[in-house]
């Protein structure tokens, strides 16, 4: 727009390998995504950051989980702000985080230090939050349901797939494979009931439009197989291309299509779905910012009606510890100003 007769290259981050030289500046959008240190993928977008003469990282959600994914882009754009003491990602990591190690690695519980890293972000970091730009949005309301469930019929459940308990406490979280099946079963289990309140809820007319987002594909095949009367478009990894806005259009101009069901991963950044003003979590992220991100796909610019999400969880189950997950890192976000 403003670089006539200047030289653009557009690239995504996995084709940065064919990115012919480096330009007087590097624009890195959704930079979260070089959040790993040890990713090639980082490490051929940041050099690129480095060795321009200016670079601009864009993203909403700078630190997703935990102070330590912060390093990775002082170390490439600001080493000369990097203390002995926090010089190397171990260090840096031990220094703002509470760290126990567990048999997937180090896993982080809590936070330390945080004026410190305050400082350093306030001396790097440019910040707009929605008051800041003046969006005139209409009232978000976000409400966390609870489903009571029978522990003996769960317990009947997880046996069938070779687990003896329900787990109730979180130490490995998605890491360990037992708790993302697990969280698959729950999700399975949580779908007809969501599925049978949504089309009651349809069905009086309580909900013009809503946009469902779930995790594991054999959740989406339930909703799917429930809600497929109210006219629904599917929105996930395996959705092509060239298919991918002619859905959304689809969702948001045809009266008789009431349903948007995406997977979360798939679905949850860069769709515009105003059309709706009702979104449901089945199967809420560990990571707070993918919720919100998810939850704006209906909460953006151009919506005119005050907009509800639920995010569902099931009793005394893992669901439970997830839900504590996302409150803490919620916690750890505000208190180094990045919430």
């Amino acid at each position: 727009k403003w670089g006539s007769g200047q030289r653009v290259q557009v690239v995504s981050y996995a084709s940065l390998h064919r990115l012919d030289g480096v330009g007087d500046a590097v624009v890195l959008d959704e930079a979260h995504y070089t959040k790993n240190h040890k990713a090639k993928r980082t490490q051929r977008a940041l050099q690129h950051a480095r060795e321009a003469p200016r670079a601009y990282l864009l993203s909403g959600t700078p630190m997703p989980n935990h102070p330590g994914e912060l390093w990775t882009y002082f170390h490439y754009l600001h080493p000369d702000l990097l203390g002995d003491h926090i010089r190397t990602h171990y260090k840096w990591l031990n220094h703002f985080c509470k760290v126990r190690q567990t048999r997937f690695g180090p896993k982080v519980y809590g936070f330390k230090n945080a004026p410190e890293l305050k400082a350093l972000l306030r001396g790097t970091m440019l910040r707009r939050k929605l008051a800041d730009v003046a969006l005139d949005l209409p009232p978000l309301r976000v409400t966390s349901e609870v489903l009571p469930v029978d522990a003996k019929s769960f317990e009947d459940l997880l046996a069938q797939e070779g687990e003896t308990q329900l787990l109730q406490a979180l130490e490995d979280e998605r890491d360990d494979p037992s708790i993302s099946r697990i969280r698959r079963l729950i999700g399975e289990w949580k779908a007809p009931h969501i599925a049978a309140r949504l089309d009651e809820e349809l069905k009086d007319g309580q909900l013009q439009k809503v946009v469902v987002l779930y995790h594991h594909r054999s959740v989406g095949d339930v909703l799917e197989d429930k809600l497929r009367s109210h006219g629904l478009v599917r929105f996930d990894g395996r959705t092509k291309p060239a298919d991918r806005q002619k859905r959304v259009d689809q969702f948001n101009t045809n009266p008789g299509v009431k349903v948007f069901l995406g997977q979360q991963t798939a679905a949850g950044e860069g769709l515009n779905l105003q059309s709706a003003h009702e979104a449901v979590l089945v199967e809420p992220a560990w990571t707070p910012d993918l919720n919100r991100q998810a939850i704006k796909r209906i909460h953006r610019i151009g919506q005119d009606n005050p907009c509800r999400a639920r995010v569902f969880s099931v009793a005394k189950t893992i669901d439970e510890a997830v839900m504590q997950a996302i409150a803490d890192k919620t916690t750890i976000q505000e208190a180094v100003g990045l919430r």
